[in-house]
């Protein structure tokens, strides 16, 4: 089963990379779905929710979701739900759930009159059409390039209005998206309101879900991906070194990327390293751990508002900047930078928490300024857009 998905994995990425298929797909499917269109008539009260291309029911769009279906403004709106396979989904209120990419999807997308994102919505294809609010509650920050800056033609989306949790996202996402400073909403992104609140209960209360001991200090681990490298953790992380040196008073919930083939030698076990790669509520992990390492990932913005203490772990810096493109050094924010694992695990141990603290508040300070309220602040926003 793995190698069938690998294989599908590879000729997925194949024709996505087709110049020739992706025009055939970008300009037959854009035709076909603007002349459907001449014959839908927009639903006012109908709105389409996707995350992550209909792989999980989480993230900001499921916030706002949660949100909407307990304010009396949206009580007469009918949600739907797509999913790339909604079958065993279980979510709160009457939505209907409908299967991502099927023509049932398309017909409601095309009917919808909003769209509640965290990502592109129209499968590479070119069919918004003008009475159409697309809100993007966008995944995250950005440390890696994004939008017109690294995609082409088939790529491009027409949002209507994006979060932003700082005025750094506002100067990437008018450059990346082609958006007018009018259309980026300084709300904050609303999966993070819960990080606002959360507290040293919450955080036992969640250390108890997953069996870690209380008195354990958790590192989380969440690297992200590397598009030219398959399987590139068995080559930089050994945790049984990480055990070593830590010792016993340390635990580490490790988090691969989704789009990251793991590796076999990445092993849970009951007393050291949690694999947690198939748990999709990151808020989760983030309120449950004490410690944050990663590369080049958008975490770092979001479990800033934690006030716990991060590192940075860009080993291949030069590397990565070159083959993806960045837009900022990371290295220069955060403790770490490009360091060996030996040198990581150092200052995890040995610097002073007070040195660190004061360069994740300033990292806060410099990146995050908008926090704990995104989810009303953005119903304030669709309910005057569409009423």
């Amino acid at each position: 089963m793995k190698i069938v998905k690998k294989i599908g994995a590879k000729a997925n990425m194949f024709l996505r990379s087709s110049k020739v298929i992706n025009s055939i797909y970008y300009y037959i499917g854009t035709l076909i779905l603007n002349i459907l269109k001449l014959f839908v008539r927009t639903q006012e009260n109908l709105i389409l929710f996707v995350s992550f291309g209909g792989k999980y029911y989480n993230d900001s769009p499921k916030a706002i979701y949660e949100a909407m279906i307990k304010d009396q403004r949206f009580k007469n709106c009918e949600f739907v739900w797509a999913f790339k396979n909604p079958k065993n989904i279980d979510i709160p209120g009457n939505a209907k759930l409908i299967k991502n990419g099927t023509l049932e999807y398309f017909l409601i997308s095309l009917k919808a009159r909003v769209w509640i994102s965290n990502a592109p919505i129209e499968r590479r294809l070119n069919y918004k059409d003008k009475n159409t609010y697309f809100l993007c509650t966008w995944h995250g920050t950005p440390i890696k390039k994004l939008g017109e800056e690294i995609s082409n033609l088939y790529e491009r989306t027409q949002y209507d209005a994006i979060s932003v949790q700082g005025e750094f996202d506002v100067k990437i996402f008018e450059r990346a998206f082609n958006m007018q400073e009018g259309n980026l909403v300084r709300s904050g992104l609303p999966r993070n309101d819960i990080l606002s609140s959360a507290d040293r209960t919450k955080q036992v209360e969640i250390k108890g879900k997953f069996n870690i001991p209380h008195e354990k200090k958790v590192i989380l681990y969440c690297p992200t991906y590397r598009d030219w490298q398959d399987n590139f953790m068995s080559k930089i992380v050994d945790f049984k070194k990480w055990k070593d040196f830590l010792g016993d008073n340390y635990v580490v919930l490790y988090r691969a990327h989704s789009k990251v083939v793991k590796s076999d030698n990445i092993i849970a076990n009951s007393d050291f390293v949690y694999d947690m790669s198939n748990y999709h509520d990151l808020n989760d992990l983030m309120i449950a751990s004490d410690i944050l390492v990663s590369d080049y990932s958008s975490t770092f913005f979001d479990y800033s508002i934690l006030d716990k203490p991060m590192y940075c772990y860009a080993y291949d810096y030069d590397e990565y900047a070159s083959k993806r493109g960045i837009y900022f050094d990371i290295r220069k924010e955060l403790p770490g930078g490009s360091i060996s694992e030996d040198e990581l695990l150092d200052l995890i141990r040995n610097k002073p928490y007070e040195e660190v603290m004061q360069t994740v508040r300033a990292f806060r300070g410099k990146f995050v300024e908008y926090y704990g309220n995104g989810s009303i602040k953005l119903l304030d926003e669709i309910h005057k857009k569409i009423h």
